[in-house]
């Protein structure tokens, strides 16, 4: 029987699965998603003249998951308006605009030779910057034992920690470096034109496979296993029952347990040795006088523990760490093989990701400044490969929730809760560049390129630094705009004493790392998506360009933090510029097209392309650091303007500002553009919320996403989940 939800209309988006344009409305399903409909079908019901904030009835088959009927009830807000979250409502301080290249604006290159004709603009734009929250253009980051002494008193403050400060005028005024403001505009110029993203730092990411343990009728299980042989590039191993089948030996009870194994085996009544711990968990240790029966003969088996293999890393998260080297596992066990395709990827894991501190797990690793690198990535390496009568734990299919003869080796390690390496990286998909990252075909032709996308074609690119500049050569051109830096009007006011050297200290800034699957890639599926978690599986497309979401009710109590003096995660920050300080800075172009100019000027003020009646000051850009905290959202405004046709000498007195913001609106016609555009304003504007990362209970942000980690590693392994809780828990967090 249908069900009938009163709810609006959201946004719209294009499915993936058919290519049907879809409008989403507000109200959620069983599964976690928003209910959503073709776009044909409900200009069936209300009309063409759709609007978002649309006031709907919505009848839903809830079996069949899909909706049969829309009954208009009145609109009550006006087309485009961002649907923002209520005051009180928690949401992410970030979110993404997503990159369709498909839709990317593009043209022809324009050469500086003079060969490009006389009908294009080039002039000069005064702004004035104004910090709508605390505003810190770091230019300069030292040590606290860097700092000058005379002229900084830090009180009950950690030596470890790290100071920054913009840079500074003699007179006391600040500088905001043009290479800042140019990174920030071009970051939201490039979001606009949905060009792809080009400055995108690799990594590879591993997640443990037995993070969790599972019940019910399980899709993949993993068990102990024993190493026999190596056969083919693959290896032969034995599969035992249950996890608790190996018992571990403790140090000092190793040389005792060698000296009383036969051929490898031990069994019977085990001398000067005891069992230790309650059943299913006990461990062998040394026990002078004692003896220990085993009711089975077991084989002797090597164990490398930790991610290492040795427990470097264990002992540097805690001092008093045990990892184990040896084990006692049954003799006998199901046949099965690892193949020489999963070996491979496995050893691969090993040596190219988890020993790899450039784009690998050490790369930003937390206990990076307490280990001696180059150890841990040669014991990482050292360790990888398997040897006869080694113990380690394989993750299988199953038959009925059961491991048989008939299962597969899906992913293992040489620890109980290994790393396995997500098959795909942040900038490669399935072994290929990404489609988000890559650039159209139409940038790469030859000898020259025929059309380029919003950076390149605005900011200019150099394709290999290596490259000489001159006749035919085509891999190098030079952007059309130019920013100089900002210099504040007065002398500003900023945080903190002048008697402490305006010094504050910062609240712990959250780590959204693109490890965050559930945020950083796009998940607009019943399944949660990762990187890929098995050979298979290529994982999820990113979200998008990354933009700090602008939030009204930031102030010095929401960025302070007193307490945060003696730990090294936080920055201490000085001459931080009060709201309302204001900056002067010229912005000079050359040679673009009308509708360029016009996209120029839309970034500037993006409420010139935003639904009639919105406020300059309901947008901003974010700029400098703390932009977590509610820091760096800064409003422009252009002062004047000065333009002329290249073949002329004189500034034009003529307005060209409408024409050319006309001309941009004219590359935003059809409904896929209009969303795009919609995400995009919605993306510089304020939110009348509350913004903070995901906490669990205990008031962690890394205890939301070990949660979320937990379940998702019970789920991925049964064969019928519901994945309805943590949908839920990344919906909420996004507005």
């Amino acid at each position: 029987m249908p069900i009938a939800i009163d709810t609006t209309v959201e946004d719209f988006f294009t499915s993936k699965k058919t290519g049907a344009e879809m409008v989403r409305f507000a109200a959620f399903n069983k599964a976690g998603w928003k209910w959503g409909a073709p776009r044909v079908f409900v200009e069936s019901c209300l009309g063409k003249n759709i609007a978002l904030g649309q006031a709907v009835t919505i009848e839903v088959d809830e079996q069949n998951n899909r909706v049969t009927k829309i009954i208009k009830r009145g609109i009550f807000a006006s087309p485009l308006q961002t649907t923002a979250p209520t005051l009180g409502k928690s949401v992410m301080p970030y979110g993404f605009i997503p990159i369709n290249t498909g839709i990317a604006v593009t043209n022809g290159p324009v050469w500086h030779d003079g060969t490009s004709g006389g009908d294009l603009l080039s002039g000069e734009i005064l702004c004035t910057l104004t910090a709508m929250t605390p505003l810190l253009p770091g230019n300069s980051r030292y040590s606290i034992t860097d700092a000058d002494q005379n002229k900084v008193k830090f009180h009950a403050v950690t030596e470890q920690k790290q100071v920054v400060e913009p840079l500074l005028l003699p007179d006391g005024r600040v500088v905001i470096a043009g290479s800042a403001l140019k990174g920030m505009i071009r970051h939201s110029i490039s979001a606009l034109l949905s060009a792809p993203m080009e400055r995108v730092a690799e990594h590879r990411y591993t997640y443990r496979p037995n993070l969790h343990f599972g019940k019910g009728n399980k899709k993949y299980d993993v068990k102990p296993a024993r190493v026999v042989e190596k056969r083919g590039d693959g290896w032969a191993i034995k599969v035992f029952s249950d996890a608790r089948d190996a018992i571990f030996v403790r140090s000092n009870a190793m040389s005792i347990i060698q000296q009383q194994a036969r051929n490898g085996i031990i069994s019977g009544n085990v001398m000067n040795v005891s069992l230790d711990g309650r059943p299913g968990q006990q461990r062998i240790i040394q026990n002078t006088g004692g003896s220990t029966p085993l009711q089975r003969s077991y084989r002797v088996a090597s164990y490398k523990g930790g991610i290492d293999g040795q427990g470097l890393l264990a002992r540097a998260f805690n001092e008093s760490s045990l990892t184990y080297s040896m084990a006692l596992v049954p003799e006998e066990g199901l046949s099965l093989e690892i193949s020489g395709e999963l070996y491979r990827c496995y050893l691969e894991d090993q040596k190219e990701v988890l020993a790899n501190d450039t784009t690998g797990h050490l790369t930003a690793h937390p206990l990076k400044e307490d280990i001696d690198v180059g150890t841990v990535k040669k014991a990482i390496k050292d360790h990888a490969k398997l040897e006869v009568d080694q113990l380690i734990y394989v993750e299988l299919t199953t038959e009925d929730g059961r491991v048989t003869a008939q299962s597969k080796v899906v992913s293992f390690g040489h620890h109980f809760r290994y790393r396995w390496a997500y098959t795909s990286s942040i900038r490669k998909k399935a072994g290929k560049l990404r489609t988000s990252l890559s650039l159209r075909a139409s940038e790469e032709t030859k000898p020259f390129p025929e059309q380029l996308t919003g950076a390149r074609l605005l900011f200019g690119y150099v394709s290999n630094e290596e490259t000489s500049i001159g006749e035919g050569k085509f891999e190098r051109l030079a952007g059309r705009i130019a920013i100089n830096h900002a210099v504040s009007q007065h002398n500003p006011v900023f945080l903190g004493t002048e008697a402490d050297g305006f010094y504050v200290p910062l609240k712990v800034l959250g780590q959204p790392k693109p490890s965050a699957w559930e945020f950083y890639l796009q998940q607009d599926g019943e399944v949660p998506v990762t990187y890929g978690d098995l050979p298979a599986d290529a994982g999820g497309e990113l979200a998008g360009r990354k933009f700090y979401r602008h939030q009204s009710t930031t102030t010095d109590k929401t960025i302070i933090d007193q307490t945060t003096t003696q730990s090294k995660q936080s920055t201490l920050a000085r001459f931080i510029c009060q709201k309302g300080t204001t900056f002067k800075f010229a912005i000079r172009f050359a040679h673009l097209r009308t509708w360029e100019l016009g996209a120029l000027l839309a970034v500037l003020e993006p409420h010139r392309i935003a639904p009639e009646g919105s406020q300059p000051e309901n947008y901003a850009h974010k700029l400098g650091l703390g932009r977590p905290l509610g820091m760096g959202s800064v409003h422009i405004h252009v002062d004047t303007i000065q333009v002329r046709y290249d073949k002329d000498i004189a500034f034009m007195e003529s307005d060209l500002e409408s024409l050319a913001l006309k001309a941009l609106n004219e590359k935003f016609m059809t409904p896929t553009h209009r969303t795009h555009l919609q995400c995009w304003l919605e993306s510089h504007k304020f939110l009348d919320s509350v913004l903070d990362y995901p906490r669990s209970e205990d008031g962690t942000i890394y205890g939301w996403h070990t949660d979320l980690r937990r379940q998702y590693s019970v789920l991925r392994r049964e064969k019928m989940p519901s994945y309805s809780r943590i949908n839920r828990m990344i919906r909420e967090r996004q507005p």
